[in-house]
């Protein structure tokens, strides 16, 4: 599970730089640095099939990482309902099952936490790349 949060985290800030390299091939990335190439003096030079082709496939790319995310939801989901469907004989037996299960606990709800900001980072590239396509 570490290993799907770590990949989904890394391509969903790798869709937010996609966004931002569009941004900036607009010029519509809002940011006063003139370190960045910004074409807005020079917008002849835009291929808006090629922009709007990319803002579609992040805004695919969006909606394929947000169901990855459901998916973890729903595998937390069945993890706890396993422990809660447990005989009641079956429960930790001693201090150090019990300190473990509070462990496990506690890491679903890191990932959790970690999955929640990662739809949030999602939800936001997304609706920036929905505003970009209005705009090209």
């Amino acid at each position: 599970m570490d290993k799907a949060v770590d990949t989904v985290t890394r391509d969903a800030e790798d869709r937010r730089n996609s966004l931002l390299q569009i941004r900036y091939a607009t010029g519509s990335h809002g940011f006063g640095n003139v370190d960045k190439p910004s074409l807005t003096d020079d917008r002849d030079d835009l291929d808006l099939d090629d922009i709007t082709r990319d803002l579609t496939a992040l805004s695919d790319a969006c909606a394929g990482i947000a169901a990855v995310c459901k998916t973890q939801f729903r595998f937390i989901d069945a993890i706890k309902s396993m422990e809660l469907s447990v005989e009641p004989g079956k429960a930790p037996q001693n201090e150090e099952e019990t300190e473990l299960l509070e462990a496990c606990h506690q890491r679903l709800g890191f990932i959790a936490q970690l999955l929640q900001g990662i739809e949030s980072k999602v939800m936001y590239t997304n609706a920036s790349a929905q505003g970009q396509i209005q705009t090209v």
